[in-house]
């Protein structure tokens, strides 16, 4: 089992739930989620539970989820804790039937995470490639496809 935090289970459509402390730091979390998924590349979405076009994104992540099984790439849906509470959180995955890593993060790393890779509000999505380069405002996943993503992850 992955070690980003407290694991908060797990999902029957493919989605594993983690909380994440306050004295996490952007630093560390995004160490150990390359430790935990070695050898794949990291498609990474940030978002809020109060977002509207983050929720609007949220049926084509369940899309492009499937459309990528087998390519080496994990999801890692960045959700802050501003705003929100673990209940909603959890509640709007469970609705939507996103799987992959879905990780409960306090608003300082959130937001630390997000200056690093220039995220400006959400909607901000960054491809990391397994060998730590990393593709900053790749589009959101009504823009992406199989091709797409295959083309991105060379």
């Amino acid at each position: 089992m992955p070690d980003f935090g407290k694991a908060y289970g797990s999902l029957p459509f493919g989605a594993g739930l983690y909380l994440v402390g306050d004295d996490v730091t952007s630093e560390a979390l995004l160490d150990k989620l390359r430790g935990a998924f070695s050898g794949k590349a990291l498609y990474l979405d940030f978002r809020a539970t109060w977002c509207a076009p983050c929720l609007g994104e949220m049926p084509y992540s369940t899309k492009l989820h499937g459309a990528a099984e087998g390519l080496p790439l994990e999801f890692v849906y960045l959700c802050t804790d501003s705003g929100g509470s673990e209940e909603k959180w959890r509640n709007i995955i469970a609705s939507h039937q996103v799987g992959g890593t879905h990780i409960y993060v306090p608003k300082k790393a959130h937001s630390e995470l997000m200056k690093l890779f220039n995220g400006r509000c959400f909607l901000t999505y960054v491809l990391l490639q397994a060998d730590g380069t990393g593709k900053l405002d790749v589009a959101r996943p009504l823009g992406l496809d199989r091709q797409t993503l295959e083309a991105l992850l060379k």
